[in-house]
């Protein structure tokens, strides 16, 4: 199944796992998703098993979970049916919002597959509504019945972002940050993110430059 929550399973197991040899815990990848209860925790041995089930990692040894390299996400979903088909019906003028609606899906994902939507030429822009981007079928989605199907790496707006992360997360739980080559890496990471999120700073009140007397 394709899902943000499998997909962030899948970049933890890829950032612990980079060449397929290497193992992890499952109290490891809780950590590095920041999963503090026993029901999460229990949630993400179920989404483990099932993609130990659907052949994308397996179990070298009792509590350690490998990635299994060049084994893609199988779809088996039906997020993107339901997206499709609720495209599909709508007259000229939709909007993000009336997708993730209809098909019970984030409007994170209706944007992703949208925007590949577009870039195939299955959809076009029809204006606006205030902020909003109105979306209506070309001809070639007209004529599309059949769910157009994503490539299985399409990316997130932040995947960098949350690579980076993943890595930071991965450095700092199994490396020595007190080695000059792994704070060199986690500077690395760290870059990454402030470049998307550059640090600012206010002076407001106690921390306000005093004035100065006319």
């Amino acid at each position: 199944m394709r899902t943000d929550a499998m997909d962030a399973v899948r970049a933890a197991l890829r950032s612990f796992c980079p060449t397929g040899k290497e193992s992890v815990t499952t109290p490891q990848l809780a950590e590095a998703l920041g999963l503090t209860t026993e029901s999460q925790r229990q949630l993400l041995r179920r989404r483990l098993h099932s993609l130990m089930e659907r052949g994308e990692v397996d179990k070298p040894d009792r509590g350690l979970w490998r990635l299994v390299p060049g084994v893609e996400p199988r779809r088996t979903g039906e997020s993107y049916v339901r997206m499709w088909r609720a495209i599909r019906i709508q007259t000229a003028g939709w909007r993000l919002a009336d997708i993730a609606i209809i098909a019970r899906v984030e409007r994170t994902t209706v944007g992703r597959y949208v925007r590949w939507l577009e870039a195939e030429g299955h959809i076009a822009r029809n204006g606006q509504d205030g902020n909003a981007n109105l979306w209506r079928l070309t001809a070639a989605g007209r004529e599309r019945r059949e769910t157009p199907w994503p490539p299985i790496d399409l990316p997130t707006p932040y995947e960098a972002e949350r690579k980076a992360t993943a890595q930071l997360c991965r450095i700092l739980l199994l490396e020595d940050p007190d080695v000059p080559a792994t704070r060199r890496k986690i500077q690395q990471q760290l870059a990454v993110l402030v470049a998307r999120f550059p640090i600012t700073t206010t002076t407001t009140g106690a921390d306000a430059p005093p004035a100065t007397e006319a």
